[in-house]
């Protein structure tokens, strides 16, 4: 088992090279949300259980290192490798079903809920703002540092103070999406977050905040003022 970005490609290669196997299963995101650290979690993940299943020999080169993720992410991952499991367990029974302790299950939810909080009240501490050009946005990283999410109810800076160059910009047309999602909402002369959302980087939520080209690592900043970039220095 493994993960692959050319899943065609790697079935040709393995019915030409492998005799040891009469099936491939794939699994990949329909919205296209997974990166490179999620794929390899899941990979990690699978191919611990098929191990602990004893029912197969792992024909791996090399041993799955599990990425590094958030645990937020970690949350949302876990259900993707449940629903994984339950889909070869159950429709193709490759995966032995487990006795269930319900007690259990209930106490180990509660401590992932408990640290799920813990994890918040984590990052609600590393809270950064953008305030100027009117703008009244918060938010934190996520993911390394690789994503950053808005809260709600954060706004823009004024809809007429957008630079002349911002429909030039990616940002431009994330804003156009996010309104027909609903995410956005324009109030007042102004665009207003109806959900908190995640992007792709600071600078990706940055320029949007102030419709414009912008470096989010300097322009979020903490309660002390200091921006990203000094804080990772």
């Amino acid at each position: 088992m493994g993960e692959t970005e050319e899943a065609a490609i790697r079935l040709l290669n393995h019915d030409k090279k492998k005799e040891f196997w009469d099936y491939a299963y794939f699994f990949f995101s329909n919205t296209h949300n997974l990166n490179k650290a999620d794929v390899k979690f899941l990979e990690s993940k699978i191919y611990q259980a098929i191990k602990e299943a004893g029912r197969y020999k792992l024909e791996n080169a090399s041993i799955p290192k599990e990425s590094h993720v958030h645990d937020i992410r970690q949350s949302e991952l876990m259900d993707m490798f449940k629903t994984i499991e339950f889909i070869l367990g159950g429709a193709f029974n490759l995966f032995p079903f487990k006795k269930v302790d319900l007690q259990l299950e209930v106490n180990e939810t509660k401590e992932k809920i408990n640290h799920l909080q813990q994890q918040l009240d984590e990052l609600e501490k590393e809270t950064f703002y953008m305030t100027q050009k009117g703008a009244d946005a918060k938010g934190y990283l996520l993911g390394e540092g690789k994503k950053f999410v808005v809260l709600k109810g954060s706004k823009t800076a004024s809809i007429e103070k957008a630079a002349n160059s911002f429909k030039e910009i990616s940002a431009a047309t994330n804003l156009e999406r996010l309104k027909k999602q609903g995410v956005l909402q324009e109030i007042d002369g102004y665009y207003q977050f109806n959900q908190t959302h995640i992007f792709n980087s600071p600078s990706g939520a940055s320029d949007l905040i102030y419709l414009g080209a912008t470096n989010g690592w300097k322009e979020w900043k903490n309660k002390e003022g200091k921006s990203l970039e000094k804080l990772r220095e």
